[in-house]
């Protein structure tokens, strides 16, 4: 149903101010390490989202390894204006003009340039950028470029039967929030530890699936306006992007929960008016109200941006966090999925539905996935709250693969003694494919420190070796494998790729300065066979 509001008296009021010139940067990394087959015939680093005088820019920067013209697709949800109409999109490759994009429909949609246009790529690092009118910021979840037209499609198969899923369980009455029949299927697993059964609880495999979300850019004192309306009860949603990477505290929060329209009942609509205290990035959001519950709702953005027919979910788990008590919640996957990269979010401010007071995408710091047994992708929020908390609730980054699952630990920081606990119940909870990289890395036991060397299970069983590790920074790596290894690549613990080197071969020895590792320090090593890839840590002394 596209039902489309609009309250012309209020929005005619608004006026979007200008962006000022280099605003915040929002980078994502881990996204593309975990799914290096996104990027078609390039490697995909990192992609952000940065204004620049009135213009927001999506930039993506891949690697290249053979110089020449490659077709490019980009995975893109446009923004329809008030008629209907969509918006188009200019592209620049390194800087320079590549064409346009014209969108085909007002949802998730492979689409590339004008005319099946080519790109020109250098060998090594090149920039894609994608550019439309701030403060909308655009929503390109990956590119993939190939010299292969066939190659560079991108397949809208998954996300097209998720949405028609969604459309078909649109539902047309109330349902009660969180009703005691849903929390039945929420219940904690008793398979922790008595060591940690006490402070925390273990939600396993939790729908993980995408729910729309959107992101603006406001200035302080801009007055905005968003609505949606939907055949199901759900929840709008606005809260800043966070500042803090480790706590993933929200300062600013806004929730609506919708209710039947005057003139129809059957059309459920919310809707937020309020006066931006502070510049920066806002994420725009919406959900279902009620858990396991799949529909569809549009949203519009002050008048001027419309999102129709948007997948919603809710994933949700009601658990009171104590005012001012140390807590931690984290996500982990067993070791079946692919394209797993959760958004965590908690819920407080003394309601149910709450709203956000916290949420993270991805563990920024290293000492937390060793004493958690996490990987870099997983989402994990430590946090103390100034009111109780009401719940939480997970949804999936990625759109493409809109699908999949999850675990959800929370309850006290623990101590070092329940950490090693908890690792022990997580590792078990993953055990039963353990040729797989995540499970290899939420294992504690991997160096070997009798002679230094890290043994690595390949996803075929071979082994390959790394000696020594830990490592000097003047050292030589020696490694060794039992099969070609086409490539490895080096990332700090943030996430952020430093080097990516062709071997093609089951040996080899390299310095450090050739992997772009110049400091003592934590590092990534991911190999790269065709069996599938590996990843471990290296410890430069």
């Amino acid at each position: 149903m596209k039902t489309k509001i609009t309250f012309f008296s209020i929005v005619s009021f608004f006026i979007m101010n200008i962006m000022p010139v280099n605003a915040q940067k929002i980078e994502k990394v881990n996204y593309y390490n975990n799914n290096p087959e996104l990027g078609g015939d390039v490697i995909i680093t990192s992609s952000t989202n940065e204004i620049i005088e009135d213009d927001s820019y999506t930039s993506f920067e891949i690697e290249v390894e053979s110089a020449g013209e490659y077709y490019l697709n980009f995975w893109l949800l446009p923004a329809e204006y008030e008629n209907g109409s969509l918006y188009t999109y200019e592209v620049l490759v390194n800087g320079n003009n590549a064409g346009t994009i014209v969108p085909a429909k007002g949802n998730w949609q492979s689409i590339g340039l004008s005319n099946n246009g080519k790109v020109n790529l250098q060998q090594g690092k090149n920039t894609i950028s994608v550019i439309t009118e701030a403060p909308n910021v655009v929503e390109v979840e990956f590119v993939r470029l190939s010299k292969t037209f066939s190659k560079a499609k991108i397949s809208s198969n998954a996300y097209d039967s998720y949405l028609a899923k969604a459309k078909n369980r649109n539902e047309t009455g109330n349902r009660l929030l969180r009703s005691s029949s849903e929390e039945s299927e929420l219940d904690s697993e008793n398979i922790l530890p008595s060591s940690a059964a006490a402070n925390y609880q273990l939600f396993t495999n939790v729908p993980l699936k995408y729910s729309v979300r959107q992101t603006q850019y406001f200035t302080a004192g801009q007055q905005i306006f968003i609505s949606s309306n939907s055949s199901i009860t759900h929840v709008l949603e606005l809260f800043k992007q966070r500042d803090n990477y480790i706590t993933g505290a929200v300062s600013l929060s806004w929730l609506n929960v919708s209710e039947p329209a005057l003139n129809n009942s059957s059309v459920k609509v919310a809707s937020i008016v309020t006066t931006i205290p502070a510049t920066g990035y806002y994420i725009v959001k919406a959900r279902s109200a009620s858990n396991n519950s799949l529909g569809t709702v549009s949203i519009n953005v002050n008048g001027s941006y419309f999102y129709q027919d948007m997948p919603v979910y809710y994933a949700g788990r009601s658990y009171q966090i104590p005012a001012g008590t140390n807590s931690a919640v984290y996500t982990f996957a067993d070791n079946t999925i692919s394209n797993y990269d959760p958004f965590l979010f908690i819920e407080g401010a003394g309601s149910i539905p709450g709203k956000v007071v916290a949420y993270n995408d991805d563990v920024y710091d290293y000492d937390t996935e060793i004493q958690y047994g996490l990987h870099y992708y997983d989402s994990y929020i430590e946090n103390s709250y100034s009111m109780p908390t009401s719940g939480m609730h997970v949804t999936n980054y990625s759109s493409y693969n809109a699908e999949v699952n999850c675990h959800i630990m929370v309850g006290l920081a623990p101590s070092s003694s329940q950490s090693s606990a908890l690792l022990s119940a997580m590792s078990a909870l993953c055990s039963s494919n353990s040729n797989n990289e995540s499970t290899e890395l939420r294992s504690s036991n991997s160096i070997n420190e009798s002679d230094g060397t890290t043994d690595i299970t390949a996803v075929n069983g071979i082994k390959t070796s790394i000696f020594p590790n830990p490592a000097n920074i003047s050292s030589v790596l020696n490694i060794n494998s039992g099969e070609d290894i086409s490539a490895i690549e080096i990332y700090n613990v943030s996430g952020l790729r430093l080097q990516r080197k062709s071997i093609n071969n089951t040996s080899i020895q390299i310095s450090m300065s050739e992997l772009n590792i110049n400091k003592s320090g934590v590092y990534i090593v991911k190999f790269i066979a065709a069996t599938g890839s590996v990843t471990k840590k290296l410890v430069v002394k």
